[in-house]
């Protein structure tokens, strides 16, 4: 599945492209970075998410210090997701889970796998980073495809996706590590047509 990623910094414009593609994905993935845990920093008032009125269910990617402090009852959530380098990470399983939320750490480019091993039991999936965190249109980098060989091969069994610098190329080697979901941001809104292009990239991902 390809999945629409939304780093902005004001609500109007994750609003416009939530409006772009909330009819044609299932799912679009809202990055929030507090400038503390990652460079970039993006709208943090995440409880007016809700006001958002759309077909596509919203995937919540925390790139910020203290993720447990940003779980709340989103409307159309169904997915929270925290670096997992960030703090109070078991806090944060824990209160997301308790709300009911599909739950999921990501792993950026530079930390090890086995940082993930003792969540690996509480949580629901794993989002690798194949970019540093925090912008969009960063290098991808290529090392993370022994990071998921090295996975896939340890936990076979446990979801995965990945984020950054997706695109047809990038996604054309990763889905043969049976990687399932690809979370896809500049490669469909810098477009000229960008619901035309996540549905090329949805196609290819299927074929």
């Amino acid at each position: 599945m390809i999945i629409p990623g939304i780093l902005e910094k004001s609500l109007d414009e994750i609003e416009t492209k939530v409006r772009l593609l909330g009819s044609e994905a299932k799912l679009l993935q809202i990055d929030v970075a507090d400038g503390v845990l990652v460079d970039g920093e993006t709208f943090l008032d995440l409880e007016k998410l809700s006001k958002f009125k759309t077909k596509a269910k919203l995937e919540i990617h925390l790139m910020v210090q203290n993720p447990h402090k940003y779980v709340f009852a989103l409307k159309n959530a169904v997915n929270y997701l925290s670096q997992i380098e960030a703090d109070h990470i078991e806090d944060f399983i824990k209160k997301s889970k308790q709300m009911g939320y599909k739950t999921g750490l990501a792993i950026s480019p530079d930390t090890p796998n086995h940082e993930l091993d003792e969540y690996l039991s509480q949580i629901d999936y794993v989002q690798f980073m194949s970019v540093v965190p925090g912008a969009q249109n960063q290098p991808f980098e290529a090392k993370v495809l022994e990071k998921i060989k090295e996975f896939k091969l340890l936990h076979p069994d446990v979801e995965t996706q990945v984020d950054g610098h997706m695109n047809t190329e990038n996604i054309n080697i990763i889905k043969l590590l049976d990687v399932a979901h690809f979370v896809v941001g500049s490669d469909i809104f810098n477009d000229t047509d960008p619901v035309n292009k996540f549905k090329e990239l949805e196609k290819n991902v299927r074929n």
